[in-house]
């Protein structure tokens, strides 16, 4: 049973008094990697990984421009997801058309969980978060609207009450795009207006998805450029001033006439974070702090290589998956591969089911050094 907007008993608690079998048991695993299944019909995961181990996860559900966001948890020894909870407070309000699109999720202080949307074709972001005292998801209301939104924003939270929230927008030109912040010093009950934060001649990829990430007090925005509209290669803002000043930096060359539709992920690490994106048809992942070293996938793949997620757990091992054949709307075939601290691959796995139409996979960081791939 799906219920809508809200529950009896404390936030941490139903993770343990709702847990029902859902379809998100873990297919198998391999290699410490789990594989686990959204409930079902659910598309579009997005997840964030708490100090206990608990899993939680916000996916996209029913029509492709006007659907739902829906939260589940998974405590780390839990066999099944929790029951799912509808985040909007106003039904069909989220966008769901393929992977730049879905909600977004972070955990800030005290636990609290910080979620973000888009719907288009209004081109309006919508915000909402947990309620400690009553349970639930608060009212969603519209926290930003601009020409030309077509991804997803980005969200990143920290433990001193700062919510950061990212995306692109303008009409026309994308060599004219900017990634644009928002951000709340109050848990997300107040927001400070929003204001350009890349460079100015960097544009912003109209199509191709963000990504955010707060580790230790620096702050890490992925994005596709599209300077001179045809500079799309992988940039990354950098802030270390709790987002009063960002560093723009190209770290991945790509020149191109048209938007490749991609997806970035980014991923905590031990002082710092792990960044997996895609250049003309192969995905690959990189240690974020220092130099840039872009480390693919072994062999060479049949198909196009998109929509890569990556995660290291506590050992050192990290964790790609992506997809083979996948697009703007194909959900391609799931791969994932396991590579050790020094590394060396250590297991791959392909698998003869598709990631549904209109979807990703995405890879998480258990505790006991294990990974679950969910999709």
């Amino acid at each position: 049973m799906t219920r809508r907007f809200g529950f009896t008993g404390t936030w941490r608690s139903l993770c343990v008094i709702a847990a029902v079998a859902l379809g998100g048991c873990g297919l198998e695993t391999r290699y410490g990697v789990e594989v686990w299944r959204l409930p079902e019909s659910g598309r579009l995961p997005n997840a964030a990984v708490d100090r206990e181990g608990t899993v939680h996860l916000v996916y996209f559900q029913g029509e492709e421009l006007g659907g739902d966001l829906l939260y589940v948890c998974r405590e780390a020894d839990a066999k099944a997801w929790s029951e799912p909870l509808v985040v909007n407070s106003e039904p069909g309000t989220v966008a769901g058309v393929g992977p730049i699109d879905g909600g977004r999720i972070a955990i800030g202080r005290d636990g609290r969980l910080h979620l973000a949307w888009l719907r288009i074709p209004a081109g309006q972001i919508f915000y909402s978060r947990s309620d400690p005292e009553r349970g639930g998801f608060e009212t969603q209301f519209g926290l930003a609207r601009g020409d030309g939104m077509e991804a997803a924003p980005a969200i990143a939270a920290d433990s001193e009450g700062s919510v950061y929230l990212f995306w692109h927008s303008g009409a026309g030109d994308e060599a004219k795009r900017r990634v644009e912040m928002a951000v709340s010093r109050d848990d997300g009950f107040a927001w400070e207006v929003p204001r350009a934060v890349n460079d100015e001649d960097a544009g912003a990829c109209n199509c191709c998805g963000t990504d955010a990430i707060l580790v230790d007090g620096t702050l890490r925005v992925s994005y596709r450029g599209a300077g001179e509209a045809r500079l799309r290669g992988q940039r990354l803002l950098t802030s270390v001033d709790a987002g009063a000043t960002f560093g723009d930096q190209a770290i991945d060359a790509w020149e191109l006439e048209g938007c490749p539709v991609t997806t970035s992920d980014l991923s905590p690490v031990a002082g710092g974070a792990m960044l997996t994106w895609e250049t003309r048809g192969e995905v690959g992942f990189s240690a974020i702090g220092g130099d840039i070293e872009r480390r693919a996938p072994s062999g060479r793949a049949a198909e196009r290589r998109k929509h890569s997620s990556v995660a290291r757990n506590d050992r050192g091992d990290t964790l790609l998956t992506w997809s083979d054949g996948g697009g703007f709307r194909s959900g391609g075939t799931l791969h994932w591969e396991l590579f050790s601290g020094e590394g060396e691959v250590v297991g791959s796995m392909e698998y003869r089911e598709r990631v549904p139409e209109g979807s990703v996979a995405i890879a998480v960081a258990l505790p006991g050094d294990h990974f679950a791939v969910i999709y």
